[in-house]
């Protein structure tokens, strides 16, 4: 092979190799990304808060289309029935149609005003929250979800992101679900440790009072999750149709009220023009009147 051939098949690999790469960089992480990323997290997550829970006959797949598809219900009742408002959801990418038999990986987010579960000194009553998900189910056994929280609206809450971290694994005929809480202090934070106790104490209290128990009740066919968050919908605009009419009928009020004023000092005017018409017209006659006297 002569040398111009050689150099002419080597730049025709070297494209080859090019457009692979660029096709590699633009794709969206794999499955196998997410779980090798979430099965090193389960170890990296601090013993701080851990719940194990067994829910009996129930199986995996059944559980996820229960709770997760379409993604983001069962957290959207959650919020709703602990009292959260103002909610409002963005599903970044919908990758739940299967694949090989299994749902792939989907995140989506929570944006909402969490009321405070207790008063803090100098706190506010209420707080800004974020919640970030990422669901990977692994395969029939196994199920990630992991949850990343960013707070807002108050001084150093920019200082740490709280990340939760379901395992729910098919043990036979079981499910079994364990959670695991940490939080992660990305700044300094003088009140780290008042944070993280009221932190874990608040989060305590939701999974084990509010989570685990609706999920149970749900699973167990006690709970029509869709049914609930029909009449949550319908509840909701029928308070947003209210408010438009209230909006609309003092818009209303408003302009008649407007309108009123315009007519009230179309009518002064009027009546001040047509008394200057009147004075003229009588400063006229008497000088007509004047001019005949002599």
């Amino acid at each position: 092979m002569s040398s111009n051939e050689e150099i002419k098949e080597k730049k025709e690999i070297d494209s080859q190799q090019n457009e692979t790469n660029n096709e590699n960089n633009n794709s969206e992480p794999t499955q196998e990304n997410n779980i090798e990323l979430l099965s090193k997290q389960e170890n990296q997550y601090a013993k701080h808060f851990v719940i194990d829970k067994i829910i009996p006959n129930i199986n995996l797949l059944n559980l996820y289309n229960l709770l997760f598809s379409p993604p983001g219900k069962f957290i959207n009742y959650i919020l709703n029935f602990r009292g959260d408002f103002q909610i409002e959801y963005n599903l970044d990418f919908d990758n739940i149609s299967t694949q090989d038999n299994y749902p792939k990986n989907t995140k989506f987010s929570y944006k909402y005003i969490h009321p405070a579960a207790k008063k803090i000194l100098f706190a506010p009553s209420q707080f800004n929250i974020e919640d970030k998900y990422n669901i990977v189910y692994y395969n029939e056994n196994k199920l990630y979800v992991e949850c990343s929280t960013f707070i807002t609206g108050f001084m150093l809450m920019d200082t740490f992101i709280a990340r939760g971290l379901y395992i729910i694994e098919q043990i036979e005929n079981d499910i079994k679900i364990n959670i695991k809480y940490d939080m992660e202090f990305i700044k300094a934070n003088p009140f780290k440790k008042i944070v993280e106790d009221n932190s874990y104490e608040e989060n305590n209290n939701t999974y084990n009072d509010i989570i685990i128990p609706q999920m149970e009740k749900i699973l167990k066919g006690e709970i029509d999750i869709n049914k609930i968050l029909e009449e949550k919908e319908k509840e909701k605009n029928e308070k947003e149709k209210e408010k438009n009419e209230k909006e609309k009928e003092e818009n209303k009020n408003t302009n008649e009220t407007e309108k009123n004023k315009t007519n009230k000092k179309d009518d002064k005017i009027e009546l001040e023009e047509n008394e200057d018409s009147f004075l003229s017209d009588e400063f006229q006659t008497n000088l007509w009147i004047y001019y005949c006297s002599f």
